[in-house]
């Protein structure tokens, strides 16, 4: 999953995701930064414009969980941690398909 979530510009944990229009995830700090140089997306050279750029809600909030269980695992009460911090992710229920 880390993969998944990985800016392709910093290589680090995506923060506040932005999505272009062809489709790729950014940092929102990366991707602004990159598009001031030039307005090609990064990976694909697609032109792209900063206000047809969206948040991508549900990819941060994945971010979120997966930062949370990360932490809880490598705490050393990982498995009692774990255990609440999967059960408030459960109770959240956010839909993943919008």
């Amino acid at each position: 999953m880390a993969e998944e979530i990985k800016c392709p510009i910093c290589l680090g944990t995506m923060e506040r995701p932005m999505s272009t229009g062809c489709n790729h995830t950014f940092c929102h700090e990366c991707i602004f930064h990159a598009l001031s140089r030039s307005d090609g997306c990064p990976l694909c050279k697609t032109h792209v414009h900063k206000r047809g750029l969206n948040r991508v809600d549900h990819l941060e909030q994945v971010i979120e969980a997966f930062n949370q269980l990360k932490e809880a695992f490598e705490q050393e009460d990982g498995h009692s941690k774990l255990i609440t911090v999967l059960s408030a992710f459960v109770a959240t229920k956010f839909d993943l398909s919008k």
